[in-house]
C-alpha cells in the first residue's frame, strides 16, 4: 500500500532498486578488471571504492566461483513485506499520510 506525497520524488522501493542495481554493476566491473588482470588498488582508484571493498567483493567471487556472478548477490534481510504484520491496514493507511504530510 503505498500513498502519493507530492513533497517526495521517489519512493523508498524504487530508491532501493536504483541502488541494488548500482551497486550490481560495480561488482560486475570489479570482476571484470579482476579477471583482465589489473591488481585490487588499480580498480579501486578507478571504480572509486575502497581497497577493502574491493578485497571482500573479490573474496566473496572466489569463494563461490562456480556460481558466477549471482555470487555477488547479497542476501535478503529482514522481515518480509506483509510478514508478521502488526498495524491494521487503516493505521498503516494513516501513518503514512502522517509521515508524508509531517516533513
Amino acid at each position: 500500500m503505498t500513498v502519493s506525497c507530492k513533497n517526495l520524488a521517489w519512493t523508498n522501493k524504487t530508491q532501493e532498486n536504483w541502488s541494488r542495481r548500482r551497486n550490481k554493476k560495480l561488482r560486475k566491473q570489479i570482476i571484470r578488471a579482476r579477471k583482465r588482470e589489473r591488481n585490487r588498488v588499480q580498480i579501486s582508484e578507478e571504480i572509486g571504492l575502497s581497497y577493502v571493498a574491493v578485497c571482500n567483493i573479490v573474496k566473496r567471487y572466489r569463494a563461490r566461483e562456480d556460481k558466477g556472478i549471482s555470487a555477488l548477490a547479497p542476501a535478503r534481510r529482514g522481515r518480509r513485506e506483509g510478514e508478521s504484520r502488526q498495524a491494521s491496514d487503516s493505521y498503516a493507511l494513516f501513518s503514512q499520510h502522517l509521515m508524508c504530510w509531517s516533513r
